[in-house]
C-alpha cells in the first residue's frame, strides 16, 4: 500500500475509527469509476483491502449502490463483497437517477438470493430519509432482511 494509506490506516487506528468503502454500483465494481491502482475491481481486491485494514486495527466495512435492474448479480456481489471480509455492508437506497430503478418485487428477490447467500451478514439499509423520499423506495422490502 501507499505511504498516505498507511497514515491513514495509522490515523483511524489511532483513534479508533473504521472505514466504510464504496465496492460497487448496481453490477459494476468502482475500478469502472476510479482508475487508481487500488480500486475495488471485484472480491479479490476487496479482500486485499479488508485484510489490510483490519490487521491495522481498523474496522473494515464495505457500502454499495442497489439499483433493482438485475438484482440475483446485485445480490451476488454483495455476498461477494461479505465474503471478501468486510465486517458489515450497507446498501445505499435512494429514489434519484443513477440510484434504485427496481420495483419491490425486485427489492424482494434481492433480499432472498442475498440472504441465501449470507443468512449470518450484517446488512444495514441506508436512506434518503426525507419523508417526501421514504415513499418512492421499496423500504418494507429491504427492511424485511436487514438488520438495521
Amino acid at each position: 500500500m501507499t505511504v498516505s494509506t498507511r497514515l491513514l490506516a495509522e490515523t483511524l487506528a489511532a483513534h479508533n475509527l473504521g472505514v466504510a468503502l464504496k465496492t460497487h454500483d448496481g453490477v459494476e465494481w468502482m475500478s469502472k469509476y476510479d482508475k487508481s491502482p487500488y480500486a475495488v475491481s471485484g472480491p479479490p481486491q476487496t479482500q486485499v483491502l479488508a485484510n489490510y485494514y483490519e490487521n491495522a486495527g481498523v474496522p473494515f466495512h464495505a457500502w454499495a449502490v442497489v439499483k433493482g435492474i438485475d438484482p440475483i448479480r446485485e445480490a451476488q456481489m454483495a455476498s461477494d463483497v461479505i465474503s471478501a471480509g468486510v465486517r458489515s455492508l450497507f446498501l445505499d437506497l435512494e429514489p434519484h437517477s443513477g440510484f434504485w430503478e427496481g420495483t419491490p418485487g425486485a427489492a424482494v428477490t434481492f433480499g432472498n438470493e442475498l440472504r441465501r447467500l449470507q443468512p449470518n451478514a450484517w446488512i444495514v439499509t441506508s436512506v434518503d430519509a426525507r419523508p417526501w423520499m421514504i415513499s418512492r423506495i421499496p423500504l418494507a422490502e429491504f427492511e424485511a432482511f436487514s438488520n438495521m
